[in-house]
This record gives C-alpha cells, sequence and structure tokens, in this order.
C-alpha cells in the first residue's frame, strides 16, 4: 500500500496545511486588529478571535483524524465493497505502480486515468472509480467575454461514469483531444463526442436509472433473504430452482444469493457455479465471477459460453492476456460464435495485431452480429 499512502498522505498534508495556514493568517489578523487599532476588550473581535482558534482546532483534529484512518486505509470504499477492501487496495496499487497513466489537472482537480483505475483526486478527498464506469467522454469549448470584449476560449474535458453527473476538468484543447483519443483507443465501445441526443441519454438514465437500478438490487437482496429465513429447510434443488427462476426474469441479485446458498450447504451440481458466475458477470463482479468460472471450468472444459464469460471479465479487469486465452478457446470450441469474434478483436487491438482484430470483426459480422460495424469503421477503412 506504500504508493497510495504516499500521494494520500501527500495530497492530506497539503490540503490541510495550506487550510491551516490561512487560518492563522485570519487569526493573526484579528490579533492585529485587537492590538494594533486599540480593540482590546472589544466583544466582536473577542468573537473572531475564539472562533478562529475554535476552527484551526477543529481542522487539526480532523487532519490527525484523516492521517489515523490514513494508516487503516488508504482508500474510502462504499458499504458493498467492504469485504472486497484489500483486494481492491492491492489491485490499484499494482495498476498505480505499473500503469502508463493519462494524467489531466486544473486548479481544482487531477484525475490520473490508469489501465484500470481512474483515480479523481480534490483537495480534500479521492474518488476511485473503475475505467470500464466509463460512459461517454467529450469537449467543450467556452468563449469568455468582459463588457462584450471577447478574451478568449476555455476548454472542458467532461467524463461521464455509471453512477454520477459529468466529471469536468479544464485543460488545452489539444491536449482534451489526446486523452479522449488515447481513451476512445482503450475502450472502442465509450461514446465520444457531444450531442443533444447524448445529453438527453445521459441525463435521463444515468443518474435515475443507477438509483432505480440500486434499489432493485436492494429490493431482490432483501426478497431472497426474507424468503431464505422463512423457508430455512429448502433443499438444494430447490434453492436451485428458485436461482434459475429469478436468472431468468434477470434477477441477478437474488440468482446469485440463491445458488450461493445452495454451494454452501454443499451442493454437488458444478453447474451453480456456472450460474452464480454468471449472476456475478451480470453485476459487472467480474473478479469474484471469475472465481466462479475457474470452477467450473475445471470440470466442464467444453462450455464455450462459460469461456467466454470468463475471458470478458478478464478483459474487463484488463487482464488481456487471459482475456485472449479464453476467448482463443470459444472460437476453438465454437467457430461461430459472433460476440467471441467480437471481442478477441477488441483484445488484440490492445496487443497492436489491428489486422487480426479487422479479421476477427469480419467474421463477427459475417456471423450476424451488428455490433462489429463500428469497429470496422473505425479501425479497417
Amino acid at each position: 500500500m506504500g504508493v497510495l499512502i504516499d500521494s494520500e498522505t501527500k495530497r492530506i498534508k497539503t490540503s490541510y496545511f495550506i487550510l491551516l495556514f490561512v487560518e492563522f493568517l485570519f487569526f493573526l489578523l484579528f490579533l492585529f486588529a485587537e492590538y494594533e487599532y486599540d480593540f482590546q476588550g472589544n466583544f466582536v473581535v473577542n468573537i473572531f478571535l475564539t472562533i478562529s482558534v475554535a476552527v484551526i482546532i477543529v481542522t487539526a483534529i480532523i487532519y490527525f483524524n484523516k492521517m489515523t484512518s490514513l494508516k487503516k486505509s488508504p482508500i474510502n470504499l462504499n458499504n458493498d465493497y467492504l469485504n472486497q477492501q484489500n483486494e481492491i487496495i492491492e489491485s490499484i496499487e499494482e495498476d498505480y505502480k505499473n500503469s502508463k497513466a493519462i494524467v489531466i489537472s486544473d486548479s481544482t482537480k487531477t484525475i490520473r486515468i490508469q489501465n484500470k483505475w481512474v483515480i479523481i483526486s480534490k483537495a480534500f478527498s479521492t474518488i476511485y472509480k473503475t475505467k470500464n464506469e466509463i460512459l461517454w467522454v467529450y469537449k467543450i469549448k467556452t468563449d469568455r467575454k468582459i463588457n462584450g470584449i471577447f478574451i478568449g476560449s476555455w476548454y472542458s474535458l467532461y467524463i461521464v461514469f455509471k453512477d454520477r453527473p459529468a466529471l469536468k476538468i479544464g485543460a488545452d484543447s489539444s491536449y482534451i483531444d489526446k486523452v479522449i483519443g488515447r481513451l476512445y483507443e482503450q475502450m472502442p465501445w465509450i461514446e465520444i463526442g457531444f450531442s443533444e441526443a447524448l445529453k438527453s441519454k445521459h441525463d435521463s438514465s444515468n443518474l435515475l436509472n443507477q438509483y432505480q437500478s440500486i434499489q432493485k438490487r436492494k429490493m431482490q437482496m432483501l426478497d431472497a433473504y426474507n424468503d431464505l429465513i422463512k423457508n430455512p429447510s429448502l433443499t438444494d434443488d430447490e434453492l436451485i430452482n428458485r436461482g434459475q427462476e429469478k436468472l431468468n426474469s434477470n434477477e441477478f441479485t437474488s440468482s446469485k444469493i440463491y445458488f450461493s446458498q445452495a454451494i454452501e450447504k454443499g451442493n454437488t451440481n458444478i453447474f451453480s457455479y456456472y450460474k452464480r458466475g454468471f449472476s456475478k458477470y451480470k453485476l459487472e463482479e467480474y473478479k469474484s465471477a471469475i472465481d466462479d468460472f475457474n470452477i467450473y471450468l475445471g470440470t466442464s472444459t467444453k462450455d464455450y459460453d462459460a469461456y467466454f464469460f470468463r475471458g470478458t471479465s478478464y478483459y474487463f479487469i484488463g487482464e488481456f492476456k487471459y482475456s485472449l486465452a479464453d476467448l482463443n478457446k470459444a472460437i476453438e470450441i465454437n467457430e461461430k460464435h459472433a460476440l467471441s469474434f467480437l471481442f478477441r478483436g477488441v483484445c488484440r487491438l490492445k496487443f497492436n495485431d489491428k489486422a487480426g482484430a479487422c479479421k476477427d470483426w469480419k467474421m463477427s459480422k459475417e456471423l450476424g452480429c451488428d455490433k462489429a460495424d463500428g469497429y470496422l469503421e473505425k479501425y479497417c477503412k
């Protein structure tokens, strides 16, 4: 955790020392006013002096609390990921050390886009997002005028993630173009450029739909656990049947719970691991899904779907070598699996194998996958 702790320690010390310095200057200003202008005993000045001292003390306490909590963990995770804390910290740490990052900064924040993670550093907080949560990036030009006189243009990069409003950061126009180009090379499925149609799409869906999705998952979880509490004697087959019903209705949180319960009770049906892995895959819990697919593929080596889902899971966490191996295996088993060709083309692009990627996308299109058109248009003219 050395890199993360060093980075967070530097950020916290810099931010709070600047804040304490400014607060101390205000304290000295009030103290100077009291003695220089003979305000001794003045009620208002005394109040401001007292407030200044209190603010300095509170800020110092917050600073020491931050430094203490930093020793326990260099990142803050929401409740959904607390049980994966060590794994996530190790992933960010390794990515931080090994990535050739895209870094863009303005006066209020710094965004560091790595192979797997995006680190957004502000004065008093740091946000960590996985890179595959990026949905849309675009550049906006703003003309500035003073008294009607044009004084120049400012450019901003906007990055839209799955569960938050657009993140805005100012930078040079050519550098923003470079950042967008590199992001698109690494993630050709994201949407690029501003349009009212895209704005409407993300304004209406990004926040509301994500909120509704979170609430839906919580309700699925509560329903499944309430069912298990009311029916503690459910057999393995009954648990698997319930899981399958939830899987068929796209209730992946519930299906994961039922299959997990069946596995914990000692169910020997190896297909339960595949179905739980698929549920996790749909919930974007890729690392955990890989663990389940590993167990399943240890005995079922001819299931091309399992290789495809494990291969794309590896892709989404940045393990491109393993992704390519699994997609090769999926195609070896089923030479007409269009999506395997599509993703293998995207994976080959990571290894600068443009000719191989174009060949795969052409095959994917021939097998009926329309999603290949965008890649062919972009890379294979």
